[in-house]
Parts: C-alpha cells; sequence; structure tokens
C-alpha cells in the first residue's frame, strides 16, 4: 500500500519534471523520484524516472541501479541483471556494497519466480514430487516468500505423505520469520505432523543402539532430519562417538548435550572410555569449558564412583569364578569317586554272573546225573519184581538219588539268591552308573 505522503512526493517530482523545473528534472531529482516510487509501489514510474536518469548521465551508478530495482520489480530479470551489473561496474566504493546486493537480489527473485513457474505447471501436470522440490527451491532461495514454503510443506506432508520434508521446509520458515504470521502458521503445521516425526526419530535411534561401524551415526542423522528436538538423539550419538577415536566428533556431540541441556555429570561420566578421554589434555580442557569447573569436577566423581563399582564388581566376578572352579573340580572328583564306586559294582556284577552261570552249568550237570540215577533205580526195581527177589541194600540206589535231589533244589534255590542279587545290581547300576557308561571298563557280554 502506498501512503499519502510519499504519494505526494512523488506528484510533485512528476510535476516538476512536467513543467520543465531545471533544478527538479536533473538527476538527483530523478533518482530520488525513482526511489520514492519504487517505496510507494510505483515500480513502472520508478522504471521511467530511473531511465531518464541514466540518459541525462550514463556513467552514474544510482541510474542504473534503481533502474536494476524496477525492472526486478517488473519481472523483467534479464534486463535487472544487466542493469545490476552496470551499476556495480560503475559504483564508486561505497555504492558497491548494494550494488553487489542487488545482483544478488535479482538472481534470488529470478530463481523464485522460475521455480514457482516450474511448480506450477508440475502441480497441473500431476507431477506432485517435482513441484514440491521446485516450491522448497523457489521458498529457499531468498527466504523472502513464505507462501511457497508452505505450499512445498503441504505437499511433502498431504500428497507425498513425506513429513520428514514437511518437518525439514517448517521448520527453516519458523527460523527465518520468527514472531510472523507465517511462523505461527507453520508452527501449527508442525505440531500436526510431530507425533509422526517423534516415532520415525525413536525407530532411528532404536536401530542405532544395535548396529556398528558408521551405520549407527547415519540412521542418528535421520532421526535428527525427523525430530531434532528428540533427546535420545544426542545421548546416543555421545555414546557411540565415545566409544570411537574422533575427538572432534566427540566434541561436536558434547556440544549438542550441552544444547539440548542435556549435559549431567551422570550423564557424562557414563559415558563409554570417557575416563580415557578425559586423559587427554585438549578434551579435559574442553569439557570443562563446556559445563564449567564444579560440573566438571562432578563427572569426575562420577568417574571415580564407576571406577570403585567396576572394581568391586571384578572382585566378585573372581570370588565366584573361584567358587566355581572349585565347585568344578570338587564335582569332578565326586564323579571320578562314583565312577571308582560304579567300576566296582560293574565288577561285582561281571564276578556275580560268572557264579551263577558256573552254578546253572553244576545244576545241569548234577540234573544229568539224577535222570542217569532214575534210570538205574527203575532198572533195579523192575529186575528185582521180575525175579521176585529183594534187591540187595548194597546195591539200592534210592539213597543216593534223594540225596542228589535234594542238593539240585539247594543249588536251584541258591541259584535263584544269586539271579536275585545280580539283578539287584543292574538295578544299582541303572540308577547310580548309567551316566558314567562312557567311562567304565564294561565286559564284553555287559
Amino acid at each position: 500500500m502506498i501512503r499519502p505522503g510519499k504519494v505526494l512526493r512523488a506528484a510533485l517530482f512528476a510535476l516538476m519534471v512536467a513543467c520543465g523545473d531545471a533544478g527538479a528534472a536533473d538527476y538527483d531529482g530523478l533518482i530520488a523520484q525513482a526511489r520514492l516510487l519504487l517505496e510507494g509501489g510505483g515500480v513502472e514510474g520508478a522504471l521511467a524516472a530511473s531511465a531518464e536518469a541514466v540518459k541525462l548521465d550514463p556513467a552514474g551508478f544510482k541510474g542504473h541501479y534503481y533502474q536494476g530495482m524496477a525492472l526486478m520489480g517488473l519481472g523483467r530479470f534479464e534486463e535487472a541483471q544487466v542493469a545490476a551489473a552496470k551499476a556495480l561496474a560503475l559504483a564508486p566504493e561505497s555504492g558497491r556494497v548494494a550494488a553487489e546486493k542487488l545482483g544478488d537480489l535479482v538472481t534470488i527473485r529470478k530463481t523464485e519466480a522460475e521455480a514457482e513457474k516450474t511448480a506450477s505447471a508440475a502441480l497441473a501436470d500431476g507431477l506432485i514430487g517435482k513441484a514440491a522440490l521446485a516450491y522448497e527451491r523457489a521458498w529457499a532461495a531468498g527466504r523472502a516468500r513464505p507462501d511457497l514454503g508452505l505450499k512445498a510443506a503441504d505437499l511433502y506432508a498431504n500428497r507425498l505423505k513425506t513429513p520428514v520434508d514437511a518437518g525439514r521446509v517448517l521448520r527453516q520458515l519458523i527460523a527465518a520469520l520468527p514472531g510472523g504470521a507465517e511462523a505461527e502458521l507453520a508452527q501449527a503445521e508442525l505440531h500436526k505432523i510431530a507425533p509422526t516425526l517423534r516415532t520415525i526419530a525413536q525407530d532411528h535411534v532404536g536401530a542405532a543402539r544395535g548396529l556398528s561401524g558408521d551405520e549407527p551415526l547415519r540412521r542418528l542423522e535421520q532421526a535428527e532430519a525427523a525430530d531434532p528436538t528428540y533427546p535420545d538423539i544426542y545421548v546416543q550419538r555421545a555414546r557411540t562417538l565415545a566409544r570411537g577415536t574422533d575427538g572432534a566428533a566427540l566434541r561436536g556431540a558434547l556440544k549438542d548435550l550441552a544444547r539440548m541441556d542435556l549435559a549431567s555429570p551422570d550423564l557424562l561420566g557414563d559415558l563409554s572410555d570417557m575416563a580415557e578421554w578425559l586423559k587427554k589434555p585438549e578434551i579435559a580442557a574442553f569439557l570443562e569449558d563446556l559445563v564449567g569447573r564444579s560440573q566438571y569436577e562432578a563427572v569426575g566423581k562420577v568417574l571415580a564412583a564407576k571406577a570403585e563399582d567396576r572394581r568391586k564388581a571384578d572382585e566378585v566376578r573372581r570370588a565366584n569364578a573361584l567358587k566355581e572352579e572349585q565347585d568344578r573340580l570338587a564335582a569332578q572328583a565326586r564323579e571320578e569317586r562314583e565312577i571308582e564306586v560304579c567300576q566296582k559294582l560293574v565288577d561285582a556284577m561281571a564276578r556275580q554272573k560268572a557264579s551263577y552261570k558256573q552254578l546253572r552249568n553244576d545244576i545241569d550237570s548234577d540234573k544229568e546225573r539224577l535222570k542217569n540215577l532214575n534210570r538205574l533205580v527203575e532198572q533195579q526195581q523192575e529186575t528185582s519184581q521180575r525175579y521176585q527177589t529183594p534187591t540187595l541194600r548194597a546195591f539200592d540206589l534210592a539213597p543216593d538219588r534223594d540225596k542228589l535231589r535234594g542238593e539240585v533244589n539247594a543249588a536251584i534255590d541258591d541259584h535263584k539268591r544269586q539271579v536275585k542279587a545280580y539283578n539287584d545290581m543292574v538295578d544299582r547300576y541303572n540308577k547310580r552308573c548309567l551316566s558314567y557308561k562312557d567311562d567304565l571298563d564294561l565286559p564284553d557280554d555287559f
């Protein structure tokens, strides 16, 4: 909007030029007129005034400068670049910075315009990814068109479903335009996708904890791109780098912890190898500068306490290891004694088995003798009955038969007892010695 005072001044300059006032129509007057018109939004009038100034003094850099400004305002960027280049070439030392800034600004506005045109065409053609990227480039060119950044963020979030890209652009808008209406709008949009971004960051941090090499740091970078406000990113990065050898990278990670207000003595003291890192003077000095003397000393106390805990834990581990070894040796001795007992049992079983086998053979032999005696007795009785003569006592074999029968029956009973004793030994063996079978010297027929 053009303010009334500026409109009046511009009109007065135009009137003086039209009336041929020599004092007003000079070069400086035209330059002032062009400036006032530009401030009031009269771009075409400013172009006319600056062009007239260039005619009056082609070597004056201000005419070319304001001509470039006007041409840029009209979107005639190639011409504006030419004018800006002439202004820079003719500018005195005091005007070079302004002329250089104009050249840069023309390039930015040209990039913005071209990117916006590309985005609009891509969007019309359904090329959403290309449109989003073009809008983002248009916004990033000068960060003066937040509407383009918001368009890019909207396409990323709602059409392409890439919330990380949307979050990146929205955070750029908030940082570039603090307190502005566009920044508040960007903050509201970022709030909508914040839960999704936090979940993505948590997933990357969780994955980083189980990886090695360069992969953890890569995943943490992805987590930070999703949600740079997630504290675990910086804690895990410090833990990862503390296990490495890159002191510069570790210092950067410690700075991030301090920036996030996470650099507590407990956390710093819990980082892997921090005690070793602090033996390096440059790291120790850096940490003291970063957190202050008192906090630095507190870190030292935490490390000392952890060292004492490790010493006690080592003592417990050594004591447990010694006890385990003693228990192992005692178990080994018990096993050796048990094997010895089992071997004796096996030997006794072998003897018992041999004994009852021999007894069985003796019984079989006695049974054969008994069978023969029975035949003789029967023959004797048959002869006595045939001749009706009493059998002589000297030749009566019945008592021998009865005696042998008794011995056989007694031997059978003894054999049964030995078999039972052997079976009892087998039961003891099965209960006590099967686990040592491979360590025993067993008979072939066992």
